[in-house]
């Protein structure tokens, strides 16, 4: 996701950027943010982006085209960059099939303004479902109203008081959002709900496709099988970490779930080295239970492993179900 902030002050930010969740979100490829200063884009050689008030009255207010500019130019460079790093699918190069990602672009202009409407969890999720969220910050005794009136989507307001600029609200919206973005707060499942609940109620979608990352009790199953299910799947159930069930008692719409196990008990590869030996040793089945039945209490706490090459694994998974999405959509 990119975030882009409008703001006549772009080295209040610095902080904000280099710590935290933040820090974590940026450095990790989750998130990518910038400050644009609409200076730059004013047409005075002094730089002046204020001016007084149509008609008379105190104080100034920020004119419309360095803020209808400076968004603008943020808009075309997140563009110019989705398309340049776009490339035709190997297999399925029909247009028709993949689309233009330039013409999916989910973009949301915000102008951070005392008369908006309050910022909420409902807000921040539903914001979070967006490829650009631009955050516009009003400075002086306001701005043009032109720039809420045929620029921005909505205006969000922290809370019903007055501050000097709207720098301090993008960083609350920016955090807020930022934590529902899928990844950055590292725990297996405790966004996903949260964001998918927001994208519902933006697209409004028939159904849901779920793929998840599954424990297996088995080495041989360990991404070589794949789990078809209607019934949802409960993030994190399978290495005792539960979040919140991906269903469509919780969702309010069918969800079919793909599993692909890509992690194993450690246990359990002691279990299976154990019994192929045992059993090419000549003992029995019984005997084996009946074995395993006496060292498992003392076998303590396990973790769970993946496989040296995981990355190259789960590519290979994740290619092959793209793959056949794509040929059952194209008929």
């Amino acid at each position: 996701m990119k975030i882009d902030i409008i703001s006549l002050f772009p080295e209040f930010f610095d902080a904000f950027f280099s710590h935290s969740i933040i820090k974590r979100a940026i450095e990790a490829g989750r998130l990518d943010m910038a400050v644009t200063n609409p200076r730059d884009f004013s047409h005075n050689k002094h730089g002046q982006v204020d001016d007084t008030p149509y008609g008379g009255g105190v104080g100034m207010l920020m004119m419309a085209p360095p803020i209808f500019e400076a968004v603008e130019s943020v808009a075309s460079n997140y563009d110019s960059a989705i398309n340049g790093n776009y490339e035709t699918d190997e297999i399925c190069d029909e247009m028709s099939l993949i689309g233009n990602p330039g013409e999916s672009i989910r973009r949301r202009i915000v102008f951070m303004g005392p008369t908006g409407q309050p910022f909420t969890q409902e807000k921040a999720r539903e914001l979070a479902t967006y490829d650009q969220l631009i955050l516009v910050c009003g400075h002086y005794e306001g701005v043009d109203y032109r720039v809420e009136e045929h620029l921005v989507d909505e205006t969000i307001s922290i809370g019903d008081y007055v501050l000097t600029g709207g720098e301090l609200p993008a960083m609350v919206v920016a955090d807020a959002v930022a934590r529902m973005i899928p990844g950055v707060l590292g725990q297996t499942g405790m966004e996903s709900s949260e964001i998918l609940k927001g994208v519902i109620e933006n697209v409004h979608p028939d159904c849901m496709l779920v793929i998840d990352s599954l424990a297996t009790r088995s080495i041989k199953r360990l991404c070589t099988t794949i789990q078809l299910t209607d019934t949802g799947i409960s993030p994190g159930a399978g290495i005792g970490n539960n979040r919140s069930e991906i269903n469509q008692n919780t969702m309010n719409i069918p969800v079919i779930a793909i599993g692909v196990p890509t992690v194993v008990e450690a246990g359990t590869i002691v279990y299976d080295t154990l019994e192929a030996a045992l059993q090419k040793e000549g003992y029995s089945t019984k005997e084996i239970a009946l074995f395993f039945d006496r060292i498992h209490d003392k076998m303590g706490d396990s973790f769970f492993v993946t496989p040296k090459d995981i990355d190259e694994k789960i590519k290979t998974v994740g290619d092959m179900i793209a793959n056949s999405i794509n040929a059952c959509l194209a008929g």
